[in-house]
């Protein structure tokens, strides 16, 4: 298609129409010759090197740029006015150390720690600052002195669950007692400890057995069977006799002291059968004559029904002259007279002596030793 207009043809074709047209009039001065349209751009888009048309893009970015807009070249960067040298005309501010300022506030002249930061962590985050205002005791109110309130409980005690203050004074004479209690139970024990384990004896006898201990507390004694044994208290001693056979106990109690607790204590008790006492003794011979300078042996031989016990024992005893021996044998007596004695004649009082446990018996023998002095006979 053919892009321009011939300006000739078209001023005589003007003519025409205003002969035919008189009432349109065509300015030829408003339209532009050939030459001066091949001068114009082409009617394609403007490129960067090339004229052309006016792209709606460009339009769009036209439209958005103000008026006596001008470009903005930054020849220099400075912070706290130390200059920084761009790198592919770029430059990087490092902000890494710095904080954004809020309003006047600057930053803090102490650290915030990491105990700081977990104590911060541990209060919940509707937790409120708590303020009293008013602190009363009872419906009281104090009166705070240097923003402090001391509430005195000198004239309370702490309850214990229900537990409420007594009705009755502890007075001077109960904490006495009270302290008499305690006393004892802090004293020592005396321990009593008696002569024997066990305490054996015969129907219708009695025997004493010592009661010791560290105490010098009264000693009382009870028999756990009168029928069977009774007791009696004579100093630290128990006097028990036997009732009859059998076996029972003696509880023995030590009174309290200054010193000591009182104590309490069992003794063992076996009441045997009752045993007749009988004892009688004889002997090979009752008259002895003997020589100075020489000896002579009397033996004896002593009967008793109590001797058939196990544990009984039988003896002799007797008071004479120094030349008299009772011998090792509890049997026997021998008179050595020395030879410087002159003749005399004495009479030896024998005792035999049968016990078993309390049983107690004896018999004499009267026994006369004859002193001779040998005589050389002359014819």
């Amino acid at each position: 298609m053919q892009k321009y207009v011939d300006i000739d043809g078209l001023r005589t074709f003007k003519n025409e129409l205003e002969e035919k047209l008189p009432l349109v009039v065509v300015n030829s001065d408003t339209y532009a010759t050939k030459a001066e349209l091949n001068s114009k751009a082409s009617t394609d888009t403007a490129t960067t090197s090339s004229n052309g048309l006016m792209s709606a893009a460009d339009k769009v970015k036209l439209d958005d740029i103000e008026s006596n807009a001008q470009v903005n070249v930054i020849e220099s960067v400075k912070v706290n006015n130390t200059a920084l040298t761009p790198s592919s005309k770029a430059v990087n501010i490092d902000l890494s150390n710095y904080v954004v300022k809020d309003g006047d506030k600057v930053l803090s002249t102490n650290d915030y720690t990491t105990a700081e930061k977990n104590k911060l962590a541990n209060i919940p985050s509707d937790a409120t600052s708590n303020v009293i205002e008013s602190v009363k005791v009872n419906n009281t109110a104090l009166i705070p002195s240097s923003k402090a309130v001391n509430i005195d409980l000198s004239n309370y005690v702490v309850k214990d669950g229900s537990k409420v203050l007594s009705s009755n004074d502890f007075t001077d004479y109960y904490k006495s007692k009270l302290d008499e209690i305690i006393a004892k139970l802090n004293k020592p024990d005396p321990e009593l400890t008696f002569s024997t384990d066990t305490a054996i004896i015969v129907a219708q006898y009695s025997d004493n057995f010592i009661v010791s201990s560290a105490s010098n507390g009264a000693i009382s004694a009870t028999s756990a069977d009168s029928d069977i044994a009774t007791v009696t208290v004579s100093d630290s001693s128990l006097v028990i006799s036997g009732i009859a056979s059998g076996t029972t106990s003696i509880t023995v109690t030590i009174a309290e002291t200054n010193d000591y607790a009182s104590a309490t204590a069992t003794l063992p008790v076996t009441i045997e059968e009752f045993v007749s006492a009988g004892c009688s003794m004889s002997a090979n011979k009752t008259s002895v004559t003997v020589v100075h300078g020489e000896s002579d042996t009397v033996t004896f031989t002593i009967f008793s029904s109590m001797l058939n016990k196990e544990g009984s024992q039988a003896s002799i005893s007797a008071n004479g002259p120094s030349w008299m021996t009772i011998n090792n044998d509890n049997k026997t007596i021998t008179f050595a007279p020395p030879s410087t004695l002159g003749p005399t004649s004495t009479n030896i009082v024998v005792t035999a002596t049968c016990t078993y446990r309390q049983v107690v018996a004896t018999n004499q023998v009267t026994i006369i030793v004859n002193v001779t002095t040998l005589t050389k006979l002359i014819n």
